[in-house]
């Protein structure tokens, strides 16, 4: 899976938002880009998962995700 950090957008962005939205961290629409919703989103989620929350989803925090 893609390293995913802010001002990115596609595909990727939107399989990581509807995951973000499934798991309760995210609650605005799934529209493909990394913004400042969705890395707060991304924060949370790795404050949840105990990891440093930076924002950036690289391979632990998409461990996490998936898990």
């Amino acid at each position: 899976l893609p390293i995913l950090r802010q001002g990115m957008r596609g595909p990727a962005v939107q399989q990581l938002q509807r995951r973000l939205k499934s798991l309760g961290f995210l609650k605005a629409t799934v529209d493909g880009v990394f913004g400042e919703v969705t890395k707060a989103a991304v924060q949370a989620a790795q404050r949840k998962f105990k990891l440093e929350p930076d924002g950036i989803v690289g391979p632990a925090t998409w461990n996490a995700l998936l898990r």
